[in-house]
């Protein structure tokens, strides 16, 4: 069994963004005078980048375990022999789609779990993943399929019927 976490330097970022945010917010309400619509509209915002400090803190905390048997945090764990769904999406941040991150949605059993690529050992999660997909023959997206290729993670054809891509961050790498 392995342990997976979000490392604190891949969160840094969000950490500065909502430090950032809450202070370009909430410093208004008590320095400026601002009616009632302009409080409401800053402890508004202020509220959106203290949630996301929130996430950013309970990321850092979270811990996925990953064995034989299966993939879990917390009180969600899914069987490996139970796997339903995989979907791996990449969303870029630059236009020309050379950098960004991904997503995988794992589910089975009626629990799912979703990770992204920030978490550390992330490819060895995604290929686990796959394996198990393609023992259930589990279907899978052309999106997924090529993004599970952009991480060096080669699939069996013939397993899973694949199944067309319906979301927009489920566009492959290029």
């Amino acid at each position: 069994m392995s342990r997976h976490r979000y490392a604190t330097r891949s969160l840094v970022t969000d950490y500065a963004r909502s430090g950032v945010g809450m202070a370009f917010t909430f410093a208004p309400l008590g320095l400026l005078e601002t009616g009632p619509i302009g409080a409401g509209v800053f402890a508004g915002l202020g509220a959106l980048f203290l949630a996301f400090a929130i996430r950013t803190w309970r990321r850092q905390r979270l811990e996925i375990e990953l064995s034989d048997e299966g993939i879990g945090a917390r009180r969600k764990r899914v069987r490996w022999d139970s796997l339903e769904r995989l979907t791996l999406r990449f969303y870029p941040t630059k236009r020309d789609r050379s950098d960004g991150w991904m997503q995988m949605n794992i589910k089975g059993g009626g629990r799912g779990l979703r990770i992204d690529s920030h978490l550390e050992g992330f490819g060895e999660i995604a290929e686990r993943a796959a394996e198990a997909a393609q023992a259930n023959a589990v279907g899978l997206s052309h999106a997924t399929e090529a993004n599970l290729a952009s991480l060096g993670i080669r699939l069996r054809p013939g397993l899973g019927p694949p199944i067309p891509s319906g979301h927009p961050g489920e566009r492959p790498i290029d």
